[in-house]
This record gives structure tokens, C-alpha cells and sequence, in this order.
């Protein structure tokens, strides 16, 4: 709201200003109600330049249904004997008559070339008539006053919005302020009124113009110069229009008064002409030429509500501009035709209700089609009512009881049919349960999908067709290269989408990133994804404090706007995504692992046959040579056979003991009885290998508090962090920490040597190096917590916990 009420305030003034003239042209109507008038409304028409009934007279009322007027084809000439013109006191006249009896007044008429007389009775302008003649149009003024009201409240600057509230403004002050008093605009309110409508009537044609070149989208026609030349001559009519109106307040009837009236009401009803055309033209081309399915639904909507009120618009504008018009009476066989107008607002209405095209959806907006559809039940019950009393009793008045049944009973078969959560209104009404059921619709269609080369592009797939998106796309996350990576897509993309997305390093969001240019700020790394207004929102995928990955969704096709229903819609969604895809990940991460752990296995089916090859395989091979020789050397040589002889014990004890470690790396037996002697084996032969002196913290307790299975798990932890430290550290100094609280069981191995960073991890993991990534995959495997931190020259330390018990 602030950004409508800062730059563009004057639209709040203007919805304000609107609202005031409708109440004072109501309320001053009413005020005549208990005068005595004839039965009927007189206007003058500057293009035949007489006067004669106004159209919107109702055909029902009495007076003129016992004169036998023949209603709407004749001039009005005199009444009592006093020509009709604008100086003439109508009131006075039935005042007047009213006082007589019978209380009768002579209208003199021309029917063709004949003048003929008739007696009008006089009766006092009652609250029925009030509502006879002036429901239809406060029902539709109201109906476009709610409309820019609403979307006045929304928080945006765009030109559409601005345009379509002056132009509802413009359309409810010419319904509200039509008719402000029963006869002519004698009084001060009724002037100003007057002179208010006809300022706001020499505009709707040039707004209808403005509004049709910029809906749904601004269209390739839109040429400033040529609008601007347009509101002049709008501009012209209203200058002609108060022209006509004060020299006539001030002078009377002159033929320049005549003349100006008719200039600024030709301008006006040719503009008119003109606006609705040219929004009938714009909406048709947008229906047949336009590729997106979302402008062709909006158009379509707008180009039914405006064709179904082309026959009261007809019957108008024929009224204003030719004599054929006289003929021709706004009530159809009883029916108000001015209930007609109420289809352009409904319309507009269900616009912004399923298509959101100005944003938000207030619930108050169902008021509107609710109004239009009751008011023209209750006219078509009204007229349907009184044929069956003129066939039966010759004539009597409308039971409200029976209006008020079927109105209540035809507006509830609509609201019952189309209120469902599968109806038309069931976006608004069952929000919730559309949302829930979307989200369990993107569930069951995406569930038993683990393989992650697939998965983000039937997601996106699957994402597009529940929600009615235009496009989507899913990046996944790379621990690796810190950054997300595309996965899979869907829908039109005008543009390649970029391969890879880098936020910043602080970035910890896990909330819905709404990304709309010109409201809210884009982020940096987010902009490539803004091009032509591309995402609606982006999501990121989070589990825990781990990220997944990324999910950017376009515009809904029909142009339903995100609102806060779809976000949490949309939070559930993500929500299953991110579980999809981790799973997906840590199945994928199973089956390298697998792979992983079988290269490992060849690895060390390699290190064990060289290190036989190396010590008993050679042993083996030289022992029948040195036996051989010792065979010999006994009865030549005893002294030289028996130094053979024990040397060839040497290496036997050499490779038995070569034999025993191999065994005890495969399979530790110690372990059964305890954690401690196994360690303390494992550094013994870690310092005889590399010559450095281990520092090792080993308390009593935790010999023993650990089950066998997590002490296999915690010992080779430890024999791989030593192996590591052997062959890359270059230490001087390590320190090996065991201990045991809070349930707990925590280690520490420890080096001074020459470190790693992190490209130089992430090189070896690409290069095949299992050693980090096995001892996570261990100590997580029985629950518990593995961490490895290290720099480059300032060592490493590989430390976590077991769970006691595990």
C-alpha cells in the first residue's frame, strides 16, 4: 500500500472522492421520496434536440400503464399547457396537481406527425419506485467501486493497476451519479453531481482505450502520442459538457447551450464507442494470436463479461447518438437490462480471482459476482412474477418473500455447485485442501523414484503439471565445487538456464525467495534466473543444516500470482523434495560406496600379495636355496653349514612374524577382549614403521564400554588415521586421545605435519582416495560423529564420538 499511497496518492483521493458522489447522489435521491411526480423520467436528447421518456423509465409503473402512453416513441411538447424546456418547474407542476382532484396532469406529445393529449395521474415517489429505478445502478456502481478499491490496496506501482482504477472509478461515479434528484437539476447538489458525471463520461472511452492497450500485457500498438492526443479530445468534451452546463445554470436555454451539449455528448458517446471496441478488438486479438495459454484464458473471460453487456450498451448508445434509440427501452419483457452492466466488474472480479492479474485475492471480491448474480435473479424472478399477475389479475406488485426464495434458491444452487474445492471458486474457499491436495498428488508421483539421474527432471516435470506452472527447474547441490548444479528441468525456457548457481558463502537461508522485478531486491547469484521474468519463486532444498539443492518455479500459466496459501502449498512441497532427493543421494552414494568398498577390497588383496611377495613369498623362494647349501656344506664346511642353517631360522621367525601382523591388520583378536592391547599393538608397530613417538591418552573405562562391533569400527578409524599420517604428514609430533563421558566414547588422533586444504581433499576424492569418506561412513554407521579438520603446514586432527551402548 505504501508505494500507491506515496507516488500515485491521488488514486486514494480519487477511490474516496468516488465512494462520496455515490452516497450524496443516493441520499439526495432519496430525499425527493414522498413527492409527487407523474410516473415517469424525462431527459432531453441534444442530437433530436426534444425531450422524451428516459429508457430507464420502468414500463411497470403505473401511471404511465393506465395513460396507455405508447412509452418510448414519441417527443414530449407540453405539460398543463407549458412547453417542455429546461426552465419548466416540473416539481412545482405535480406539486400542484397533487392537490387537485383528481390528481391528473396533461401531457401534450408527437407520435410521427400527430400531437395527441393524454392524463397522467400524480402519486408520491415512493421507496419502491426509489428501487425500481435505481437498484440496477447502485448494485454496478458498487460492483466497480469494490473493484478499485481492492486493487488499490494492492502494493503495487504497475500502469495497468493505475488505469483500471480510474477506470472503475470513472464507470461507478457514471452509475452512481446519474440520476442525483427526480427532476431537473434545480439545487446546488444536484448541479454538482451532474457536472461530476459528465466529467467522468467524457473519460471512460479514452481509459477504456489506455486499458485495453495495456491488458493483459502491453501491446505493440501502445504509442504515447496517439493516447495523448486521445485525452485531449476526451479533453474537448468535458470543456463542451461544463460549458453547456454553466451557461445554462446562469443564462438558460440558448442555442450555444444546445450546441455545446451536443459537441461534449457526441465526444463522449463516440469515445465511448471507440473504448469498448478497442477493447473488444485487443481482447479477441490476444484470444486467437497470443501463444500463452494464461493471457487467453484472462482475455477470453473479459471478452464474454463485455459481449453479454453489448445489448445495454446498444440500447444506450443508440439512445445517445440517433432517433432509432427512442424506440427502445432498457427493460426486457420486465427484465432490467441494466443488470447487464454488473458482467464487465464479475468479470474483472473473476479475473483477479482465478488469475490474480493485479496480484492479490481478497475474499470480499466474491461479493461482486454474488451481487451481479442475485440482482439478476431478482429481476428475472420480478419480471417472471409480474407476466403471471397481468395474465391473472391485470396488474399488483411483488411478493418480497417469493423474490427473496428464488433468488436465495437459485444463488445457492450456483454456490453449492461451483463453491466445492473443485469448483470455480474453490481456489479461494477450500485454499487449503487444494494445496494439500496437490502436494500429496507431487508425493505419490514422485515417490519410488531413487535415481538421482532422473529424479530432479520428473520432479520438474511432475511440479509443472500439479501446480499449472510454466516452467521449473531443480539444481542439486555439490558439496565439491560449493555450488548448486542443474539437474533437470521442465517447461518453455526462453533462455539456456546457467549450469551453475554460486551464492554467497554467507548465504544460510532456507526461506522462499520470492523474485519479482521491481518489488523486491534480486539477489546477485539469483539474476540469471530474472530474464523476462522467468521464476515467480525459488526454493531452497534443505534437510537438517544440509543442503540438497535448489528449486526455481516459474509463473503459474494462468497468471495466478503466489500468494501465501501457495507458499505454504509450496513449503510442503519442498519439504518432499528435499527427503526425494536426499534419499536419492544417499542411494547413490550406497551403491559408489559399494563400488568404493570393492576397490578398497583389490587394494588391499594388492597391499597384502606384495607385502608375501616382499618378505615370506622371498623367504620361501631363497629357503631350499640355503637348505640346498647347508646339505652341502655339512661335510665340507660344519662351521658355514650351521651359520645357513641359522640364518635360515632368522627368516623363518622374519616371516612368521610378518605372517602375524598381516593377520592381526585383517582381523585383530584382541579386539574381543578389549580396545586397549589392540592399540597399544597398533601404535607400537605405527612408531617402529615411521620412528615418531605417539602420545597416547587411554583411560581404564574405555577398554571395555564399547560393544564389539563399534570397537572394530573405532580401532580402524584409528588404524586409518595412523596410515594416513605415515604416508602424507611428515609429522614430528602425534597424540592420540581416547575417553569416555556422558554416554560417550570420544577419540582424537593428532599430527603437527604438513596438512591439506580443501582442493587438495576434494583432488583425492576425485582421484579415488576412500580413507576420509570410510572412516565418516564407520563411526556414522553406529551413530555417532565423525569430524576431520586440517590447513596446509599447520596439521591435521581426525576426531568424533561413539555412542556407549551403541
Amino acid at each position: 500500500m505504501s508505494k500507491t499511497r506515496g507516488k500515485h496518492g491521488w488514486l486514494t483521493w480519487l477511490v474516496g472522492f468516488t465512494l462520496l458522489v455515490g452516497m450524496i447522489s443516493a441520499v439526495n435521491l432519496l430525499g425527493d421520496v414522498g413527492r409527487p411526480f407523474a410516473g415517469y423520467i424525462t431527459f432531453y436528447n441534444p442530437i433530436t434536440w426534444h425531450w422524451q421518456f428516459d429508457n430507464s423509465t420502468p414500463t411497470w409503473w403505473s401511471s404511465i400503464a393506465e395513460a396507455g402512453l405508447p412509452h418510448e416513441t414519441f417527443e414530449l411538447l407540453q405539460i398543463n399547457g407549458q412547453d417542455y424546456n429546461f426552465q419548466v418547474d416540473q416539481a412545482a407542476i405535480f406539486a400542484e396537481a397533487y392537490t387537485q382532484s383528481p390528481p391528473f396532469v396533461t401531457l401534450a406529445f408527437r407520435q410521427g406527425e400527430a400531437i395527441s393529449e393524454k392524463q397522467v395521474r400524480i402519486l408520491p415517489f415512493t421507496f419502491a419506485h426509489f428501487v425500481d429505478f435505481r437498484l440496477a445502478d447502485l448494485i454496478s456502481g458498487f460492483g466497480f467501486w469494490l473493484l478499485a478499491l481492492i486493487v488499490l490496496r494492492i502494493p503495487s506501482s504497475q500502469p495497468l493497476n493505475r488505469v483500471f482504477i480510474v477506470t472503475c472509478s470513472a464507470a461507478s461515479i457514471n452509475r452512481w451519479a446519474l440520476y442525483p434528484s427526480l427532476f431537473l437539476h434545480t439545487d446546488f447538489v444536484s448541479r454538482t453531481i451532474d457536472l461530476c458525471n459528465l466529467c467522468f463520461l467524457s473519460l471512460i472511452g479514452v481509459l477504456l482505450v489506455h486499458f485495453a492497450l495495456l491488458f493483459p500485457n502491453r501491446s505493440r500498438f501502445y504509442h504515447r502520442f496517439a493516447l495523448y492526443t486521445l485525452y485531449f479530445i476526451s479533453a474537448l468534451s468535458l470543456v463542451a459538457y461544463s460549458s453547456s452546463r454553466l451557461l445554462l445554470w446562469s443564462g438558460g436555454q440558448t442555442d450555444l447551450v444546445t450546441t455545446l451539449d451536443r459537441i461534449g455528448h457526441d465526444i463522449a458517446y463516440r469515445m465511448t464507442i471507440i473504448g469498448v471496441l478497442a477493447l473488444l478488438a485487443r481482447l479477441t486479438g490476444v484470444l486467437l494470436f497470443q501463444s500463452s495459454k494464461r493471457s487467453r484464458r484472462q482475455a477470453a473471460v473479459m471478452l464474454v463479461s463485455i459481449v453479454a453487456m453489448l445489448p445495454f450498451m446498444g440500447i444506450v448508445w443508440l439512445s445517445g447518438l440517433t432517433s432509432i434509440g427512442r424506440r427502445y427501452n432498457l427493460f426486457w419483457q420486465g427484465v432490467d437490462l441494466r443488470f447487464l452492466t454488473l458482467m464487465v466488474p464479475t468479470g474483472a472480479a473473476l479475473v483477479i480471482l482465478r488469475y490474480q492479474t493485479f496480484r492479490r485475492t481478497p475474499p470480499i471480491l466474491l461479493l461482486i459476482p454474488i451481487l451481479a448474480l442475485g440482482g439478476a435473479v431478482a429481476s428475472l424472478g420480478t419480471a417472471v412474477w409480474r407476466q403471471s399477475l397481468s395474465q391473472v389479475a391485470g396488474s399488483g406488485r411483488i411478493p418480497p418473500l417469493l423474490i427473496a426464495f428464488v433468488m436465495t434458491l437459485l444463488v445457492s444452487l450456483v454456490w453449492v455447485t461451483q463453491s466445492s474445492w473443485r469448483g470455480y471458486f474453490g481456489r479461494v474457499l477450500h485454499w487449503r485442501r487444494r494445496g494439500d491436495d496437490a502436494a500429496k498428488r507431487f508425493g505419490q508421483r514422485v515417490i519410488g523414484q531413487t535415481d538421482l539421474a532422473k529424479l530432479p527432471g520428473v520432479m520438474a516435470a511432475v511440479l509443472v503439471a500439479e501446480l499449472e506452472l510454466e516452467r521449473t527447474a531443480v539444481w542439486l547441490w555439490h558439496n565439491e565445487t560449493e555450488s548448486w548444479q542443474l539437474a533437470g528441468q521442465a517447461g518453455q525456457w526462453a533462455r539456456p538456464l546457467p549450469q551453475q548457481l554460486a551464492p554467497p558463502d554467507l548465504l544460510r537461508t532456507k526461506a522462499i525467495i520470492r523474485v519479482h522485478k521491481g518489488e523486491t531486491a534480486v539477489p546477485l547469484w539469483l539474476q540469471p534466473l530474472t530474464t523476462a521474468d522467468a521464476i515467480e519463486l525459488v526454493a531452497p532444498l534443505w534437510v537438517g543444516e544440509a543442503r540438497v539443492g535448489l528449486l526455481a518455479l516459474g509463473k503459474r500459466w494462468d497468471e495466478e500470482i503466489m500468494d501465501e496459501r501457495d507458499l505454504e502449498t509450496i513449503e510442503l512441497i519442498t519439504q518432499q523434495a528435499a527427503l526425494f532427493l536426499l534419499t536419492a543421494v544417499q542411494v547413490q552414494q550406497l551403491q559408489q560406496s559399494q563400488r568404493l568398498v570393492a576397490t578398497a577390497q583389490e587394494r588391499e588383496r594388492f597391499k597384502i600379495a606384495q607385502e608375501l611377495h616382499d618378505t615370506v613369498q622371498q623367504f620361501l623362494g631363497h629357503l631350499p636355496f640355503y637348505l640346498d647349501l647347508s646339505r652341502q656344506a655339512i661335510l665340507t664346511n660344519p662351521e658355514r653349514a650351521g651359520q645357513l642353517l641359522e640364518q635360515c631360522v632368522v627368516n623363518t621367525e622374519k616371516a612368521a612374524h610378518t605372517v602375524r601382523e598381516i593377520r592381526a591388520n585383517l582381523a585383530p583378536s584382541q579386539l574381543e577382549n578389549g580396545l586397549r592391547q589392540p592399540v597399544l599393538s597398533l601404535i607400537e608397530q605405527f612408531e617402529y614403521r615411521i620412528g615418531v613417538k605417539v602420545a597416547l591418552a587411554l583411560p581404564p573405562e574405555v577398554d571395555t564400554c564399547l560393544p564389539l562391533e563399534p570397537r572394530h569400527m573405532l580401532y580402524r578409524v584409528l588404524q586409518q588415521a595412523l596410515e594416513n599420517i605415515a604416508l602424507h604428514a611428515h609429522a614430528t609430533h602425534v597424540q592420540v586421545t581416547l575417553g569416555c563421558a556422558d554416554g560417550r566414547v570420544t577419540f582424537a588422533v593428532q599430527d603437527d605435519g604438513r596438512g591439506c586444504s580443501e582442493q587438495q581433499r576434494r583432488q583425492a576424492q576425485a582421484e579415488g582416495s576412500f580413507g576420509l569418506r570410510s572412516m565418516s561412513a564407520r563411526i556414522e554407521s553406529v551413530n555417532g560423529q565423525f569430524t576431520f579438520q586440517s590447513a596446509p603446514q599447520q596439521g591435521t586432527l581426525v576426531q568424533g564420538w561413539l555412542p556407549v551402548g551403541c
